[in-house]
């Protein structure tokens, strides 16, 4: 047993010693001495104390901003898959349910530089007690909930593990820099993992109603949804002044899977990206398309023009 032990540190010790060579003869680029240079300075407890810095920092400069700016949360990038879900959940408290992906439609021949709503209909359903507040405390509420979503996930998974206490647990996740990123941009990620740690610690437990319940929670969130809304309204890429895409009505069911996406897929096509150019020129062209009207979306009595502005006074 002995020699056998012997042997295998022989072994580690001349790998090492072969590597130790090849990071010798390594090329001298400057790549690789930043690198060397930088790594013994990298330590988990260093890193760990940047990254808290950070934000922290990031933290308190944000909220600076919104006490000198009251309308910062509804301007720039803040928050901006929240605006379609925000919306959904206000067409479906108006009546106007059928709507929910004509913006999905306009954003495809370019008309609406807004976020599409690309979810399940039961996705509205949720945000429609947000539309009850204005735009701002709707935004924070939706934050704070992603907050205790996170919380909560923290504590299950803590207390079916039993290595990290709950409040760190929550301060790894906060600085987990994609899971930062989707609380900046207002997305479902914090509260799908609270599903997902119920679906996990369920299966520990071989508690399997529970677990295909979670998934379903998951799925639910996660899945895109695909617009059967009978009208498409929506201005032409180049302004009002262009002519504007008449409504088109399908009345066939077995059209709705692919007459409609049939005449979409050309105005994807024909729509510039992106990459095709650059990315200021496609802020600029961004802000031009906000300074533009909408085309109303009508049914009945009720009318939407403008929502980007409607947001902004909405009560």
């Amino acid at each position: 047993m002995g020699t056998a032990l012997t042997s295998d540190h022989t072994k580690v010790r001349q790998s090492a010693a072969c590597v130790a060579g090849e990071v010798e003869h390594m090329p001298s680029s400057w790549e690789w001495r930043i690198v060397a240079r930088a790594a013994p300075l990298l330590h988990v407890a260093r890193a760990t104390g940047l990254s808290s810095a950070f934000v922290i920092v990031i933290a308190a400069v944000a909220v600076a901003r919104w006490l000198t700016n009251p309308d910062a949360l509804t301007e720039g990038d803040v928050a901006g898959d929240f605006r379609g879900f925000y919306h959904a959940g206000d067409l479906v408290r108006s009546g106007l349910s059928d709507h929910l992906y004509d913006r999905l439609h306009a954003v495809c021949h370019g008309a609406a530089p807004e976020p599409p709503f690309m979810h399940p209909p039961i996705v509205a359903l949720g945000f429609v007690p947000l539309t009850l507040v204005g735009y701002g405390p709707a935004l924070l509420l939706f934050w704070a909930g992603s907050l205790a979503s996170l919380w909560l996930s923290s504590r299950l998974a803590s207390r079916e593990l039993g290595d990290l206490s709950t409040a760190r647990g929550l301060w790894l996740a906060l600085r987990f820099a994609p899971l930062a990123y989707s609380l900046a941009y207002g997305q479902l990620t914090a509260y799908l993992a609270l599903p997902l740690v119920g679906f996990v610690v369920s299966l520990r437990r071989s508690r399997e109603v529970a677990a295909g319940l979670c998934l379903a929670g998951i799925l639910d969130g996660r899945g895109s949804g695909h617009g059967e809304s009978s009208t498409v309204y929506g201005a032409s890429a180049d302004g009002p002044a262009r002519s504007r895409s008449r409504p088109s009505r399908i009345s066939a069911r077995g059209r709705h899977a692919h007459g409609d996406l049939a005449r979409i897929r050309p105005r994807c096509a024909r729509r510039r990206s992106r990459h095709e150019v650059g990315f200021d020129d496609y802020k600029i062209e961004t802000r031009e398309r906000y300074a533009q009207p909408l085309e109303p979306l009508k049914q009945g009595d009720h009318t939407i023009t403008n929502w980007r502005g409607a947001l902004r006074s909405h009560r």
